[in-house]
């Protein structure tokens, strides 16, 4: 099967500097410079470098904040008071039009007279694509500074990469889930249509990726024939594509290539404005990314577990007042963020199930009587009944989870899958503030305005969901700010049109990283 080779080297022409085509009239930051500046002007110029869309959010909340009783029993220092005091500010009433109600896919009308507010309160697609692709975003303008260089070996099947003329990556394009590999149209294919053997769950990611994939490189210009050549002379033609299936971190040594993912670590909103610093490409005597290993460029995949779900919610949900008041958390025991074999080391059954969040939920809460927890399984990792608490309960349909009144989640291996059917959900979500980020933009969710924040240690979901029943208004319009974002990703009459934009530009930006070069180098490292 053909594999690919990369590098990023010192010294060729640059081709034609990219720009930003879409939404010219969006909003964005500008080039950042360090300089001393008063605290006051700092905190001015941090305003004025954030996204309009938020800076209306903010202002709009700041002046419309009604008095609330929210009282926090476990804060313990300035951190926590800090993070509280920005959310209060931010928890008011902006949410979409009264009038219309909760916006669901099907009020076609409510979407289109929508489209003015969606554009104060969502990020436009210029802002997509800069989240999206995060350090990644400002293709370098000369690429002897810091762009690929790429070569075929047709007799190995491989592409070859070069960076800086010190390292040569070989790149295969065997469908791996924790390795990067070169997604080479055929390759892509085959793994689709299970022509070749591969996991299943790799299998559903290559139909992702041939149907989101080939629409944005016909929009580029770019044909199929020439996608799946190995060939790539000049700037024409598509540069080769590198994914990462599955939920693992990237190896260490592929980092520092650009990759599409499926996810990547949260950034917070000061770090996501100085990832990317010009809408054309960086121009200057540094590299364009940053010495430690840059986040990997956002690619939707996985639809059919993510989002899959989102499209029930509109016929088994029940209206608030029907639901029960309660909080409920059920899913797998996925989570443990440390290496598997230190939680296998552990034999203890009650020390190995609280060193994993969501079994450390499920036996915490065993007696709570506002908050119902359970595993679907234990996967072998321990009983099912661990010191008298039962833990694992089988899986609960979607219909009988929607019957609460706040709905707990927690991230596993990567990101919370369940986080789009029940944020477009009439119940609340109550979560602790992600550290990871998706197609969803999970690193821009506000606490107080699309979900009821949580400690990380969990230590205070009882307290939250107390609060979810005995604010009844005000947790519902929460639940309501949560729907309008999932109205606004996926079923706005913009939305489709949106996606294919986003997909076009990022393969653009994506392939102004590479050039074509030929030359011989000592180090090989396989991806």
């Amino acid at each position: 099967m053909p594999s690919l080779i990369l590098i990023t080297n010192t010294c060729m022409s640059s081709p034609e500097s990219p720009t930003l085509a879409i939404n010219e009239h969006s909003p964005r930051s500008s080039g950042v410079r360090s300089f001393r500046r008063s605290s006051t002007t700092r905190k001015l110029v941090n305003w004025l470098r954030l996204p309009l869309w938020l800076v209306a959010l903010t202002a709009l909340q700041v002046w419309n904040t009604p008095d609330r009783e929210i009282t926090f029993a476990n804060i313990s220092n300035a951190s926590d008071l800090q993070y509280l005091a920005q959310s209060m500010l931010l928890a008011t009433s902006f949410h979409t039009d009264e009038s219309n109600g909760i916006p669901m896919q099907n009020v076609t009308a409510t979407q289109q007279s929508n489209s003015i507010q969606r554009s104060r309160r969502f990020p436009s697609v210029a802002e997509r694509v800069q989240l999206y692709m995060s350090d990644w975003y400002d293709p370098p303008c000369r690429l002897d500074r810091d762009g690929f260089g790429y070569r075929r070996i047709p007799k190995k099947g491989k592409i070859r990469l070069y960076h800086t003329n010190t390292t040569t990556l070989e790149v295969n394009s065997t469908v791996r889930g924790r390795y990067v590999f070169y997604g080479s149209l055929p390759t892509v294919r085959d793994c689709a249509t299970g022509s070749v053997r591969v996991e299943l769950r790799h299998q559903v990611y290559c139909q992702d990726i041939l149907a989101s994939f080939v629409p944005a490189i016909e929009r580029l210009g770019w044909s199929e024939d020439t996608a799946t050549s190995l060939s790539y002379a000049d700037s024409s033609t598509p540069p080769p594509f590198l994914f990462q299936l599955g939920d693992s971190e990237t190896p260490r040594h592929m980092a520092y290539v650009p990759h599409l993912k499926k996810f990547r670590r949260a950034l917070d909103h000061t770090k996501l404005q100085l990832s990317a610093t010009s809408s054309q490409c960086f121009q200057g005597n540094r590299r364009a990314h940053p010495s430690k290993p840059p986040s990997a460029i956002l690619w939707k995949l996985n639809v059919k577990r993510h989002y899959r779900q989102v499209y029930d919610v509109s016929y088994l949900d029940v209206p608030w007042e029907e639901k029960l008041e309660k909080a409920i958390f059920w899913g797998g025991p996925n989570g443990f963020t440390g290496d598997q074999r230190v939680l296998l080391s552990i034999t203890d059954d009650l020390e190995r199930c609280l060193a994993i969040p969501r079994c450390q939920l499920v036996y915490e809460h065993a007696n709570s009587t506002v908050v119902e927890a359970k595993l679907t399984t234990t996967r072998g990792l321990f009983p099912d009944t661990v010191r008298g608490v039962l833990l694992a309960a089988g899986r609960r349909r979607l219909q009988d989870l929607l019957r609460y009144k706040a709905l707990v989640m927690l991230e596993g291996n990567d990101v919370s899958s369940g986080l789009k059917w029940a944020m477009y959900s009439k119940s609340v979500v109550i979560m602790p503030r992600p550290t990871r980020t998706s197609w969803l933009m999970e690193e821009l969710l506000q606490p107080w305005i699309h979900y009821v924040p949580i400690r990380d240690d969990l230590s205070d979901l009882e307290d939250q969901t107390r609060w979810v029943l005995e604010h009844s208004e005000e947790a519902q319009r929460i639940a309501e700010r949560a729907t309008t974002w999932m109205d606004d990703l996926l079923f706005h009459v913009d939305a489709k049109r949106d996606d294919e934009q986003i997909n076009a530009e990022i393969l653009r930006r994506y392939a102004a990283h590479f050039y074509h070069k030929v030359a011989s180098q000592k180090q090989h490292y396989s991806g």
